[in-house]
This record gives C-alpha cells, structure tokens and sequence, in this order.
C-alpha cells in the first residue's frame, strides 16, 4: 500500500505543480494584454427624440389606465363585494401589474421571465373581461355589445403595447 500512496501523492503534487503554473501564466497573460475600454451599449444616453417618444408612449398608457383602472375598481366592487379602497388596489395591481411585469420582460434579464409572462398573461386577460363586462353593462344593442366588448378588450392590450413601446425604447431594443 506505500507503494500505491506515493504513487499517488506524487501524482498529485504533480497536478497541483502544474496548476500553480497553469494560474501564473494566466495571470501573466491577463496582465500582458490590456482590456479593452469598450462603452456599453446600455450606458448611452438617450437623445432628445427618445425620450420624447417614450414621454408620449407612457402618457398615452397612462391615459390608458385612467380609463381601465375605474371600471376595474367598479367591477371589483361588484363582483366581490370588496370596499372601495380594497377595489381600487385590486385594480391597480391588476393594471400596473401589468405594465411593470412587460417592463421586466423588455429590460432582457433572465430571472423569473416564465412567472413574469404568466403575470402578464394573467393580468391582461383579468384586465379585458373587467372592462369588458363593464362596457357591456351600457350597451343597449347588439352592435353596442359588440363594441363593448371590442373596447374592453382593446384597452388592455392598448395599455401593455404602449408601455412595451416605452420601455423598448428605454432599454434601446428598437
């Protein structure tokens, strides 16, 4: 067996020999070369134009919200039996929820994205039959039905698409 130990033992006092220099000369390499002083693409500074449209696009989807965020709380209300307060920030969440789950997506980070797109999905889906049963709860005729219906399902996608838009452009993926 002392045979085989110190076969053994030199064998790896080999290997940590070897190791040792593999690092030096690595180090020495790393050091012999200089990096490359490089911007990153994400440190730019938006131009004037950029942040105009994204300005816009987040107004746009603000606007969005003053109209969805209503009929959300409402409906909340209704359906729950909830307090107005606690309506509202059901509303809120749902909606904001939303924007901000998109906003994750847009900025590319690889963490949670399956949780954040079923946020998303979930939200925009709660978001369109609220606004949907809310606008039909106006309609008097079947073309006004139909319409309704449009609307409560176009708004949410209009508030998500813009906020994707602005935040797109924030994180420079055009």
């Amino acid at each position: 067996m002392n045979q085989v130990d110190a076969i053994l033992n030199g064998a790896q006092r080999e290997s940590d020999k070897w190791l040792r220099e593999t690092r030096k000369a690595r180090k020495a390499s790393d050091k012999a070369q200089p990096r490359k002083a490089r911007k990153a693409h994400s440190a730019r500074r938006l131009t004037q134009g950029e942040r105009i449209r994204a300005a816009a696009f987040f107004a746009l989807s603000g606007a969005g919200l003053a109209v969805s965020l209503p009929h959300l709380a409402g409906e909340v209300n209704t359906l729950t039996g909830a307090s107005a307060a606690a309506a509202w920030f059901l509303a809120i969440i749902i909606d904001c929820g939303m924007i901000v789950c998109k906003a994750h997506l847009s900025a590319q980070t690889s963490t949670n994205r399956a949780i954040a797109w079923a946020i998303v999905s979930a939200c925009t889906l709660v978001s369109m039959v609220l606004n949907s049963h809310a606008f039909v709860e106006h309609a008097s005729t079947t073309f006004g039905t139909c319409a309704a219906v449009g609307f409560g399902v176009f708004l949410p996608v209009f508030i998500l698409s813009l906020s994707y838009m602005g935040a797109e452009i924030l994180h420079r993926k055009r």
